[in-house]
């Protein structure tokens, strides 16, 4: 979530020292971010996922209620802090490429959301059709996320 807010407010031209406000009280920024989830998985009247989907959705449920998250959690402090370090020096790579290959930072904001919401989805054990639902309708959540943030950005502007 961290590369995707630092993105976002780049891309979204918050006023410098943005990304830093906004991690200080990332509990009401991400709060409406949520809500905005919550919302578009009750509001999107879409056709539903196609059955291999419905399967697959069902199957990653039962798993993770027979046998609750499998992931591996480091054993130490220390160990947490040498992973989280090559994450972030592999993403602080990765991107670095991605932009100078010619990737478009809105495709990299989006891809680092996809990634935080897949994750949150998984860790807090969310439905999975909830998930498959504004996967189906991603341009719709990035409009809606857009203009959010693009609002977020002009408020933080008048702030400073």
């Amino acid at each position: 979530m961290l590369w995707w807010l630092k993105v976002a407010c780049i891309n979204h031209g918050f006023a410098p020292g943005g990304f830093e406000r906004c991690l200080a009280r990332i509990g009401p920024v991400m709060q409406p971010i949520v809500a905005l989830l919550n919302r578009l998985g009750e509001e999107i009247q879409d056709e539903g996922p196609i059955p291999e989907m419905v399967r697959l959705g069902e199957k990653l449920e039962q798993a993770r209620d027979l046998h609750g998250w499998g992931g591996s959690w480091p054993q130490s402090a220390a160990e947490e802090e040498a992973q989280t370090q090559l994450v972030h020096e592999r993403l602080r790579s990765a991107l670095q490429e991605w932009l100078e290959a010619g990737v478009s930072p809105g495709l990299i904001e989006s891809m680092l959301f996809y990634y935080w919401f897949r994750a949150t989805a998984i860790n807090r054990s969310l439905k999975e059709f909830f998930f498959q639902k504004l996967e189906r309708n991603w341009d719709q959540v990035r409009a809606l996320l857009n203009q959010h943030l693009d609002e977020q950005a002009a408020a933080d502007r008048r702030r400073t």
